[in-house]
This record gives C-alpha cells, sequence and structure tokens, in this order.
C-alpha cells in the first residue's frame, strides 16, 4: 500500500511542477522537466556509472515551492 501511496505522490509533486510551467509555456523548462523525471533514479549501481539526477524523496505541498494553481 505504502507504494500506491508514493507513486500518487510522485505524479501529484510531478504535476504541480509542471503546471506553473505549461502555464508559462517555458518548453525548454519542460522538457528538462520531463527528460529528468523520465530517467530519474534511486539504484545505487546506476548512480555510480553517471546518473546526473537520484530521486528525491516526497516533499510536502509547500515545502519551498509555490502552492499548485486553482486549476486543480
Amino acid at each position: 500500500m505504502r507504494a500506491v501511496y508514493e507513486s500518487i505522490a510522485s505524479f501529484c509533486d510531478f504535476a504541480d511542477t509542471l503546471a506553473p510551467l505549461l502555464e508559462a509555456a517555458d518548453f525548454d523548462k519542460i522538457a528538462e522537466l520531463v527528460s529528468a523525471r523520465a530517467f530519474a533514479t534511486r539504484i545505487p549501481s546506476f548512480l555510480k556509472r553517471g546518473a546526473d539526477m537520484a530521486v528525491t524523496p516526497f516533499r510536502p505541498a509547500g515545502a519551498g515551492r509555490p502552492p499548485p494553481s486553482k486549476g486543480r
């Protein structure tokens, strides 16, 4: 059950991060975000081989980010 909550939290965090970029039509940052999230890993052997971004723990809303847009 924990994995379900973590997956939902990860998706919500992605959506909250993506929404302002879409509103601003900042396509370079959108591509950077999607690429970083798509290829992020926690697997230590992958990180040692040169992965440039590790998965970070979920941060609750308001922890260093602007609040989500009213559209959600």
